[in-house]
């Protein structure tokens, strides 16, 4: 083989070299970033499914209080009695709705955050693998 025809050969295997391993460097971030997809997936699913065991206990806390204003209501004597046990019974719903909306909140926040780890971490190597070349 001529000198030029090893050169070219030789260029030719680094080039088909650098492709494979430019290959297999796109394929493991890809198999990363899919693995980082289903953790936040997985993350979502819990969160919803906590959020929902959330607003189910707040139903039935809700009911079980109804059926006790009811029975203190029959209970009163008079009026007054009434009207006095419906304003306690409004101010006491009025904070437990405030306090009920602030867990809840605090609950979808906490569920952003956490579902959003994932992807934002694989986005960070994401702009470091692109910066590289760049940096050199």
């Amino acid at each position: 083989m001529t000198a030029p025809k090893k050169a070219a050969s030789a260029s030719a295997s680094k080039a088909k070299a650098k492709t494979v391993n430019g290959l297999d460097d796109i394929v493991a971030i890809s198999q990363d970033n899919v693995e980082a997809f289903v953790k936040a997936g997985s993350l979502f699913a819990e969160g919803i499914q906590n959020i929902n065991k959330a607003w189910f206990e707040l139903a039935q806390e809700s009911a079980t209080n109804a059926a006790n204003v009811v029975d203190e209501t029959l209970s009163c004597k008079s009026l007054t009695e009434v009207l006095e046990l419906q304003s306690n019974l409004s101010k006491n719903n009025y904070d437990k709705l405030m306090a009920n909306s602030q867990k809840l909140t605090e609950m979808s926040q906490k569920l952003a955050e956490e579902v959003s780890q994932p992807i934002a971490e694989r986005a960070q190597v994401a702009s470091e693998s692109f910066a590289k070349p760049f940096a050199a």
